[in-house]
């Protein structure tokens, strides 16, 4: 078929963008914790940076989930459930692509 030329590579950069969006959140989550915990100062220029793109990235996204997950104190669920519908959405673009490849 003709599209598996356009959908199959375009699915298969979705899934990488899903991938570096995940390892962002990872690293999120890392610096995070670094800068409660005052492991890192927070007067660190480029630790300051860095953190302040990462909230931009990921913020929005998790802004919805939050409004929807009822608060549980210092606990932040929501980035575990877009994590959890991140892995979700790369399973579906996955099977998609087998069934592709296996006709």
């Amino acid at each position: 078929m003709p599209f598996d030329v356009v959908i199959v590579p375009f699915l298969q950069l979705l899934l990488s963008c899903i991938k570096l969006y995940r390892t962002l959140i990872f690293v999120y989550i890392v610096i995070s914790l670094l800068l409660s915990f005052n492991i890192v100062n927070r007067g660190n220029a480029i630790v300051y940076s860095m953190y302040s793109v990462l909230l931009q990235l990921i913020e929005p996204v998790l802004r919805p989930i939050k409004r929807v997950l009822p608060n549980i104190g210092i606990f932040d669920f929501s980035v575990i459930v877009l994590i959890l519908g991140l892995q979700f959405i790369s399973s579906v673009i996955s099977m998609t692509i087998l069934k592709y490849f296996n006709g």
